[in-house]
């Protein structure tokens, strides 16, 4: 039987487009809650996996 990544296509690891593409949803959805500093969204976005969450803890964290 052929091998696969199973559900949803590619996984991360395999994912090679660059990080404004590979999390563009994520990136507009933090842009949206007033954040507008795109390269140190991107790079909580990298750091965390494309985890939302984390990456606003980082950026909250980032203000204090």
């Amino acid at each position: 039987m052929g091998g696969g990544s199973g559900f949803g296509g590619a996984s991360n690891a395999n994912d090679t487009r660059p990080p404004r593409e590979k999390y563009a949803n994520e990136l507009a959805q933090i842009k949206e809650m007033g954040f507008n500093d795109e390269e140190l969204i991107l790079q909580m976005l990298k750091q965390t996996n494309g985890n939302v969450n984390l990456a606003l803890e980082r950026l909250f964290s980032s203000l204090q």
